[in-house]
Order: structure tokens, then C-alpha cells, then sequence
């Protein structure tokens, strides 16, 4: 063999030596934290969740109804454009709004200070 083969067949054994190494040790750190999963939290694991009974008449009939109008939506639309068009310093006509979705509320105060600091920021 020469020294090219020598050399290249050393490089595959390093390589395949030390993809082994990662793996066992991920696999081995896969192992340790499910055994933490089952110290620390046993009752997760094991409690078992029982239904919960609802006593419901069958007999009421239920109503449906349609949570916004066409209107109410178009008056949001309105509000919401208005909004923006003032805070950005804008006409209207220069404002497309493409959709309106409403951000979780359970947004935690780090979340909402990110959004707040990232619109004052790009303005």
C-alpha cells in the first residue's frame, strides 16, 4: 500500500471511531435523562387520568351561533388599519393587510417585551 491508501484508510477509521463515540454518548445521555424523567416526576408517568362525568340532558336543544358577522369583522379590519396607519406614520392607502390573527394570551412578559422592543425597532 502506498502512503495515500494508508493515509485514507486511517481518516475513515478516525471518522467512523469518533460518529461511534457521539452516538454511544447521546445514546447514553438519551438513558439519563428518561431515568431523571421517572426520579423526578414519578406521578406523571404512573397516574392514570379518570374521565370526567358530566351529567347532560339530551332533551335541550343547542344553539349555534356564528361568533363574528361580516360586519364585525370588517369594523375590526377598520380598527386595526386605522391603528396601524397612526402608529407608523402612514396613509391608509399605502397599508395592506394580508391576514389578522390574534396572538396566544398566555404569552409570557419576556415574549410580549421581544415584540414590543422588535416593532419600535423596525419603525
Amino acid at each position: 500500500m502506498n502512503n495515500t491508501e494508508t493515509v485514507f484508510i486511517q481518516s475513515l477509521k478516525t471518522a467512523l471511531m469518533g460518529m461511534g463515540i457521539v452516538l454511544i454518548t447521546l445514546y447514553i445521555l438519551s438513558l439519563l435523562l428518561d431515568l431523571m424523567k421517572t426520579i423526578f416526576y414519578p406521578k406523571a408517568s404512573h397516574k392514570k387520568q379518570e374521565p370526567i362525568k358530566q351529567d347532560i340532558q339530551k332533551d335541550t336543544p343547542i344553539q349555534l351561533t356564528k361568533a363574528t358577522t361580516t360586519e364585525d369583522s370588517t369594523q375590526l379590519i377598520a380598527a386595526i388599519t386605522g391603528a396601524l396607519s397612526c402608529y407608523l406614520n402612514q396613509p391608509i392607502s399605502q397599508l395592506k393587510i394580508s391576514s389578522i390573527r390574534q396572538i396566544h394570551k398566555t404569552t409570557p412578559a419576556w415574549g410580549m417585551a421581544a415584540r414590543l422592543e422588535k416593532t419600535r425597532l423596525s419603525s
